[in-house]
């Protein structure tokens, strides 16, 4: 499944009739409507050969009005996002609501929350389908990026046992990223603003000026230090992301209440505005992914026409899709692989405090990566104590170890002596002159080396470093 998401204002007649012509599903955004005659009316039966698939909030679960609407307008998909912080009653209502529903129609509860999904997973056998949004997506979303949160969530319904379909919603902007997920299990994807270009989205040239002047670095997580996180818009001048930062810092006392998230999340809901009906001036608050920073480039790279564009698009996903077999045949044996000793070739970043820790180091390497331990602030004797059987835990497997060569790290002198004493088979230079890499490499340690411009790059290689990142 490649979905999109698309407004009333869009034209559902045209929505769907595209949709179905080209294979793609359309997902009608409801979520600013109130379940009553008027919204009812605008979707009427028969507008699509498969049924209607509309978005809306919690709230349309226990309204009656919806109910009864349900019986006689065709809807065939029920999407509806779940954020533990925003729904006023338990999460166990809207589950077992979902649950009744899924007996007629196809419903997809969207999270972010691990604990919200945990609890999905192994207490709702009914919900076959889990929708996951992960940091990169517009809005509330998960405190873990779209990556790491399938991964999480794949091996979390692997060793249930209940099969799940996994799909993914929003931060995905490009065809490459689309076939990859899918290529390993993903059973869809979902488009919030990657078609915000086409020409069936109904925005006038200014807002379309303003969105195809987007770059990735213009949106902005807040809320993260609340465990609320809330993707929005910021240029880096926004007054208004400001305040709301601010705003969270105050709630962060020695202990962060349940009640102080709620404020938090409500200040969001009762202030912003929708990305195209805003201005995306600086007084605004208006959430937004990063995959709207590249509706511009899908239109340059597939065309303006809806239709056309969305067609290319799937065409170029199918393609990649069957190249996924040899391609990870070339990525699982590639020449950089066979040559670090490991399956995949795959550094895993160093991060102090984190990745500091034998026991980690042996999970990366069992996956099939480079684990990379970093040596942080470390004197040589808590290196001793903390990574004294990282020879005997590893065994044969190949790591390497990060360290810092800048004058700032005041052990660096006592790091880089046990690094000669341990001798890893990489060692990564972060920061620092590489021209420690030299007496490195010549007691037969390989290097890794970090080089942030151009000219560190070359003295690396005249080094005789062979790994730059």
């Amino acid at each position: 499944m490649v979905a999109f998401v698309w407004r009333p204002e869009d034209g559902i007649s045209s929505v769907l009739e595209t949709s179905h012509k080209i294979g793609s599903r359309a997902i009608l955004d409801l979520t600013k409507k109130d379940p009553n005659t008027e919204t009812f009316a605008t979707l009427m039966p028969g507008d699509s050969p498969e049924g209607l698939h509309i978005k809306i909030s919690p709230g349309w679960l226990t309204d009656r009005r919806f109910e009864d609407f349900l019986q006689s307008a065709g809807i065939k998909g029920l999407w509806v996002e779940l954020n533990p912080v925003l729904l006023p009653h338990q999460a166990n209502e809207y589950l077992d609501r979902l649950v009744q529903l899924s007996a007629a129609l196809n419903c997809y509860p969207i999270v972010g929350d691990l604990d919200l999904i945990d609890l999905i997973v192994y207490a709702y056998p009914g919900i076959r389908d889990i929708v996951l949004k992960g940091s990169e997506a517009a809005g509330f979303v998960s405190s873990e990026n779209i990556f790491v949160l399938f991964s999480a969530v794949r091996h979390m319904v692997s060793t249930h046992g209940q099969p799940r379909n996994l799909i993914v919603w929003g931060g995905v902007a490009t065809p490459e990223a689309a076939a990859a997920f899918l290529a390993v299990g993903c059973k869809g994807i979902v488009f919030e603003s990657l078609h915000w270009l086409t020409d069936l989205c109904a925005i006038d040239q200014r807002i379309r000026d303003k969105i195809s002047a987007l770059r990735p670095e213009h949106t902005d997580l807040v809320g993260l230090n609340l465990h609320v996180p809330c993707r929005v818009f910021n240029k880096g001048n926004s007054r208004t992301v400001k305040e709301l930062k601010a705003f969270a810092g105050s709630l962060c006392g020695e202990e962060i209440r349940d009640e102080d998230r709620r404020h938090f999340a409500e200040r969001i809901q009762q202030g912003y505005v929708e990305p195209l009906n805003s201005n995306f001036s600086r007084e605004e608050l208006i959430p937004l992914g990063v995959e709207a920073a590249f509706a511009q480039s899908f239109v340059r790279r597939f065309g303006a026409s809806s239709e056309e564009a969305i067609d290319r698009f799937l065409g170029q996903i199918e393609e990649l899709c069957k190249l996924a077999p040899e391609k990870e045949k070339v990525f699982a044996s590639s020449p950089v692989a066979k040559e670090m000793g490991t399956k995949y070739a795959v550094i895993q970043g160093a991060m102090s405090w984190i990745t500091d820790l034998p026991e980690f180091a042996l999970k990366v390497s069992e996956a099939g990566g480079l684990p990379t331990i970093a040596l942080g602030s470390m004197p040589e004797s808590v290196l001793s104590d903390k990574l004294g059987n990282i020879r005997e835990m590893m065994g044969a497997k190949p790591f390497a170890v990060n360290v810092i060569t800048l004058d700032e790290n005041p052990y660096r002198d006592e790091q880089l002596e046990w690094i000669r004493s341990e001798r890893p088979k990489f060692a990564v230079i972060a920061a620092g002159d590489p021209s420690h890499a030299r007496e490195l490499l010549n007691i037969g340690i390989e290097v890794i080396y970090v080089a942030p411009n151009e000219k560190l790059i070359e003295l690396a290689f005249s080094a005789g470093v062979r790994y730059v990142i």
